[in-house]
């Protein structure tokens, strides 16, 4: 009786432990940068981190299967590394399964990441760019830009380089002014020199200037000089703009990889583990692995029962006992009469 109550005390225990015992843990990814040349996912290297952790899925779906197995042994233990490759969305728990092979559970022990390279691809790009300046002069101006600029577009990055020749000036903003001038005329066929007869405004000129010469006929020619005023307009400022080219270059994000580390589960490392195996088999989903509040309830019932069993032996045997002394009284009473 002392071993049955001692079974059912342990199936309780394990029962109620299982509501944290068995409570996912966090896994540790271990980053990997490969040495040099031409290494596969089997030379790479990484800490150890996320030993044992409670990770289990079931299935991992048929698009992710590895890309390279490798099986060895460290201390005597059987190790197999799965390598996969993933892109960055993906989650690298998914990956971790519990398997058998060749009669022996293989348990996670962690997880190893490494990015791959990804594609370069190039092209010539240009651009243009502008500044304004006070001035037109194109020795003055092309001095104003830099020699390179920075280029990234459309996943594209790199340098640009100044094409001197593509400078082009153009005027931007305008002032107006005021200038004098002047206009000279002739005026022929005058019966004398006399400035009387020239007129002292003209066309909204006024005379400044007045000379006469006599011709072969005896007449007079004059020639009279007039002064105005007028506006203009002139550039004050320009916009002067060039191009630059180059070779730039996008490179495509590659896969990562991912190596899933296994052990072998031994005697030593394995119990724990074993029973989370069983516990996996039975039931599908993490959510049923927590025993129901009927379990729980039953499992208190039962050790309390388990627990008072011994009280109630020992009171039976107490009454049984009494009842035999009261039997040995009642004879002998009746032999004594």
């Amino acid at each position: 009786m002392k071993l049955a109550a001692k079974i059912m005390i342990a199936v309780c225990i394990f029962l109620l432990t299982g509501v944290t015992a068995y409570a996912e843990t966090s896994v540790t990814i271990a980053e990997i940068t490969p040495i040099s040349g031409s290494e596969t996912a089997a030379d790479w290297g990484a800490e150890d981190v996320g030993n044992h952790a409670a990770v289990h899925i079931r299935d991992i779906p048929a698009r992710h299967q590895p890309i390279d197995v490798e099986t060895t042994t460290e201390n005597g233990v059987a190790i197999i590394k799965k390598t996969f490759a993933a892109t960055p969305e993906l989650d690298p728990q998914t990956l971790i399964e519990n398997f058998e092979q060749d009669g022996a559970h293989f348990t996670f022990r962690e997880i190893q990441r490494m990015e791959a390279p990804g594609e370069i691809s190039a092209r010539t790009a240009s651009k243009t760019a502008a500044i304004v300046s006070d001035t037109d002069d194109r020795a003055e101006v092309i001095q104003l830009f830099a020699d390179t600029i920075n280029y990234d577009q459309d996943g594209y990055s790199g340098w640009l380089r100044l094409d001197s020749t593509s400078l082009a000036i153009e005027a931007e903003d305008y002032e107006t002014y005021t200038y004098p001038f002047t206009r000279t005329r002739d005026i022929p066929g005058l019966s004398r020199n006399d400035p009387a007869l020239i007129e002292r405004e003209w066309e909204g000129m006024t005379l400044s200037g007045l000379s006469f010469r006599q011709g072969a006929d005896g007449r007079y020619t004059a020639t009279a000089v007039y002064r105005g005023m007028t506006t203009g307009r002139q550039p004050v400022s320009f916009v002067a703009t060039v191009d630059y080219y180059g070779e730039v270059t996008s490179t495509m994000p590659g896969n990562i990889l991912y190596t899933i580390v296994y052990e072998q589960l031994t005697v030593d490392n394995g119990q724990l583990t074993v029973m989370e195996s069983l516990r996996d088999d039975y039931f599908e989903s993490p959510a049923q692995r927590t025993p129901p509040l009927s379990i729980i309830l039953g499992a208190v019932l039962l050790i309390g029962v388990f627990a008072a069993l011994p009280r109630i032996v020992k009171k039976l045997r107490k009454g049984k006992t009494q009842s035999h002394e009261t039997i040995n009284q009642t004879k002998r009473i009746i032999r004594e009469d």
